[in-house]
């Protein structure tokens, strides 16, 4: 992770706190942009014993468990507060507990980071049809699938590749969160943001179980109040970096417009439905509904 955002804010919250709380007795060596290696490797390595802890995408960790992909659905969620509520149902402690089974690894919180909206160089003459539009997306099925059902043609090119193949017109624009589009200064090429929310990225952070199981009582509690202190912090950092990093986009010129949601809803509600039913999450499903 970059040393600028707000996972690595997590962590170095939740590393600062535990060596309070321990009195320095429990410590966090934190590493940066990479040193350790890619998300898919830290994740990884957990269960390998190379590292002890690591924040990863829960697109990444769905490999591992596929059920916990329902958080990388399109519209599943309907603010911040309903996906704090579904968070911390019975369900979701569930799946955690079948990914620490499934991979060696302790899922010691899920955080929302940003919603994901989506960034054109022209002006739609609908702010709900996407169609014949070619948007860049992560390599990720997910989110491959939820622009396809929106009416765009996917096109998963690497991120660094993102800012010429919008400005040569080889893509009509991307879609992702304020803080990762400001980051790749994609405003200079693209000035036109559609408040599409189709999908929330979550991360995780993660402690290897073998790591955890060898601590006392004492230092297992240490940590998940470390983790709790953190947690409230994320989100109280989300929103003000939220709101700081789309008005940084609008002081460069990007002019944002709403759209339909209720109507991009209904058209990635198919592949939402096939997911629950393919991986028996109706009660969440039913929970995600009220």
């Amino acid at each position: 992770m970059a040393n600028d955002n707000v996972n690595h804010t997590l962590v170095i919250d939740f590393s600062d706190k535990l060596k309070e709380i321990s009195n320095g007795k429990l410590t966090v060596d934190v590493y940066s942009n990479g040193i350790l290696g890619d998300q898919v490797e830290l994740f990884e390595g957990m269960k390998l014993g190379t590292v002890d802890m690591s924040i990863s995408d829960t697109s990444i960790i769905a490999s591992y468990y596929s059920p916990i992909g329902i958080l990388d659905m399109p519209y599943f969620f309907k603010d911040m507060e309903h996906i704090k509520k579904l968070l911390s149902t019975a369900k979701m402690a569930e799946i955690k507990k079948q990914v620490e089974a499934k991979s060696g690894a302790k899922i010691l919180s899920i955080q929302p980071v940003a919603y994901r909206n989506i960034i054109l160089k022209k002006e739609l003459a609908d702010n709900n049809k996407f169609d014949g539009l070619k948007i860049r997306v992560p390599n990720s099925p997910v989110l491959v699938n939820t622009i396809t059902l929106l009416g765009a043609t996917p096109s998963p090119i690497p991120s660094g590749e993102a800012y010429t193949a919008i400005q040569t017109g080889v893509v009509d624009g991307m879609e992702g969160n304020p803080e990762f589009l400001s980051s790749i200064k994609i405003s200079e090429v693209a000035k036109n943001w559609y408040e599409t929310q189709h999908a929330m990225t979550f991360t995780a952070l993660n402690i290897s179980a073998k790591k955890f199981n060898s601590l006392t009582e004492s230092e297992q509690q240490w940590i998940k109040e470390a983790v709790t202190f953190a947690i409230d912090q994320f989100y109280i950092k989300t929103v003000n970096t939220d709101e700081k990093w789309r008005s940084y986009l609008k002081q460069q010129g990007v002019e944002f417009h709403n759209v339909d949601i209720p109507t991009l809803r209904e058209k990635a509600k198919p592949m939402v439905d096939k997911f629950v039913q393919a991986n028996g999450l109706e009660e969440l499903y039913k929970e995600a509904q009220k």
